[in-house]
């Protein structure tokens, strides 16, 4: 029996290929910005392109904000990729100060924020491999999860989390530790993009739409 995902369709970023590795991995696909699917959905993605504020700009302009948190209380399978994290953070400085979704206590600022501009490159693009940063071991998200598996990012913005046992996995970047897999009971955050990392991220997103 095939699994069904929903991606919250609200105009911000590229749904072809995220669809696409998950129709690879089995799961039959629904794009949809109307509510009531997004309510009675019960794996949920919001992906994410580009601006943060523009980003939650339409979110609140669809009410899709609303919404998510509806469904959340549901204790629905929920993942933000890329942009799509970094909103359910409580405030990101990207462009000024804009106001998240607060699902996550922490707050999205420039990578320059932790390292001389000089000394680092803007956007952070290329792939990396997961450091471990948690003794727990039920998360079936990661299952399979191995240390030789490379993940593909882009982005000048990270997602700094007060609480520490929400940081699943980093990466490092120079000198700076940062957040590469968060979660919150079964809210998920990657700030990479999984339908462009090869096998390893076709095994991130089978384990996710797999949650019971």
């Amino acid at each position: 029996m095939k699994t069904k995902t929903l991606i919250i369709d609200y105009g911000i970023g590229n749904l072809l290929s995220l669809t696409r590795a998950l129709e690879y991995v089995g799961s039959e696909v629904i794009i949809s910005d109307d509510h009531r699917k997004i309510f009675d959905a019960s794996h949920i993605i919001l992906p994410g392109v580009g601006a943060f504020k523009k980003a939650v700009e339409v979110l609140k302009e669809k009410k899709l904000d609303e919404i998510i948190q509806k469904t959340l209380e549901k204790k629905r399978n929920f993942l933000g990729i890329c942009l799509g994290m970094q909103i359910l953070l409580k405030k990101s400085y990207e462009h000024g100060e804009t106001k998240g979704l607060g699902i996550f206590d922490g707050e999205v600022k420039s990578i320059k924020t932790f390292k001389n501009p000089i000394d680092i490159k803007i956007p952070n693009i290329g792939w990396y491999n997961l450091i471990p940063e948690y003794e727990k071991k039920e998360f079936n998200i990661f299952k399979n999860l191995n240390d030789k598996d490379n993940f593909y990012f882009v982005h000048s913005f990270l997602t700094d989390i007060k609480n520490s046992n929400e940081k699943n996995f980093s990466i490092q970047y120079s000198n700076i530790k940062i957040p590469a897999i968060i979660s919150k009971n079964n809210i998920f955050g990657f700030q990479f993009h999984p339908e462009k990392s090869g096998k390893a991220g076709l095994k991130l997103l089978k384990n996710f739409t797999n949650l019971e």
